[in-house]
């Protein structure tokens, strides 16, 4: 790839910190005639599990209000966990696009773009082409259909909740009866591990200095106890799991931290 053309793709986009709603302002305001949308994740999953500030989230609908842009969420993990309809319906929320993926159908390969009308037409009328190889593709569609009527029928979510809280206490407890100074946070079906001082995070930056090198001590040792760990110290409690799963998490997860150097 050419160095000049990746410069310039740089320069398509800003990157501020997230929870900052007073920069957001400050930055919508001074380049809002240039920007199309603001995207984002509702929970900021793939980095420590940050959960939005009270306010921060409808800031930033106000602002796609006020200057006409974009509203998109990224509800690639939150979409199908934190609700059946996703975190927007968990913080009571509405962009004006979102994006879902493979939790829709358990796991099959998929992907959604929903959206209000205004944004969706474009689609429609094909003023913006939508392509893709396995479009209404019948298996994966018949899988997504199949596992919104489960959770629709079942409507795991409180138990979700409530296993996933359950596992955050047991994992804090675990750390402090070891000795070790572990961060864990997030809303319940879906959280973050992180082994640092810090008592919480609120954007990216706060997670850089968080101890990656014991973390994947942790996690490769709890791999081996059968107890699987997403990399970056992210866990996923699923509309499938029991009790006795989350004790044996509890339980591995003691045994692991006592074989860690503190």
């Amino acid at each position: 790839m050419d160095c000049r053309s990746a410069r310039k793709t740089r320069d398509e986009f800003i990157v501020i910190p997230w929870n900052d709603a007073e920069l957001l302002k400050a930055t919508i305001k001074k380049h809002h005639h240039e920007l199309a949308a603001i995207i984002t994740e509702p929970v900021m999953c793939n980095n420590g599990c940050i959960l939005p500030k009270d306010g921060f989230l409808q800031t930033i609908l106000d602002l796609c209000t006020e200057f006409n842009m974009a509203f998109i969420l990224d509800e690639v993990i939150t979409g199908f966990r934190l609700s059946l309809g996703g975190a927007q319906q968990y913080f009571n929320i509405k962009p004006d696009m979102a994006i879902f993926a493979k939790a829709i159908a358990s796991g099959y390969p998929i992907s959604a773009i929903v959206g209000t009308r205004e944004w969706m037409e474009l689609i429609e009328s094909a003023k913006v082409i939508h392509a893709g190889t396995m479009n209404s593709s019948n298996a994966t569609v018949a899988a997504a259909l199949a596992t919104i009527r489960v959770l629709e029928k079942e409507q795991p979510y409180e138990r979700m909740f409530k296993l996933g809280q359950k596992l955050i206490r047991g994992i804090k407890d675990a750390a402090a009866e070891t000795g070790h100074k572990l961060l864990v946070q997030g809303p319940g079906p879906m959280f973050n591990i992180a082994f640092t001082d810090a008592e919480a995070v609120y954007d990216y930056r706060d997670t850089l200095v968080a101890d990656k090198s014991k973390l994947g001590k942790f996690i490769a040792a709890m791999h081996n106890e059968g107890i699987r760990i997403i990399g970056r110290g992210l866990w996923y409690i699923s509309a499938v799991h029991t009790d006795a799963d989350i004790d044996l998490a509890i339980t591995k997860t003691k045994q692991v931290l006592k074989t860690l150097d503190i």
